[in-house]
């Protein structure tokens, strides 16, 4: 007696819904802190004709708040990068007929 196989309505995504909405909204978060990371690291900064003590005691005074602003803007990267590779499952893994001509030479890629 042979049992019939359960199909799931899933589609052949590798990644699960809940997961989808998730890296969907990291587009959100990464243009948020982009915008809030990249100015607060050199916002306030001296004019480029200052002299050099003023610029010291900028970079003094600022030390923390440019490293905040730079690990955000860092993060914010990080994060478009997985907003990035939502898109692509999103749209499919199907390659356009100009692949081929953009990728890399090594590579043994068939295009359909």
């Amino acid at each position: 007696m042979t049992t019939p196989r359960m199909t799931s309505d899933r589609s052949a995504n590798a990644v699960s819904t809940p997961w989808q909405h998730l890296l969907a909204l990291s587009g959100v978060a990464s243009a948020v802190l982009l915008v809030v990371g990249f100015p607060m690291s050199g916002s306030d900064a001296p004019d480029y004709t200052a002299a050099d003590q003023d610029w010291t005691n900028w970079a003094i005074d600022n030390e923390s708040k440019s490293l905040i602003g730079a690990l955000l803007t860092l993060v914010a990267g990080f994060v478009f990068l997985h907003f990035a590779g939502m898109i692509r499952i999103v749209l499919g893994v199907r390659r356009p007929r100009f692949a081929a001509l953009c990728s890399w030479p090594g590579s043994r890629s068939r295009v359909p």
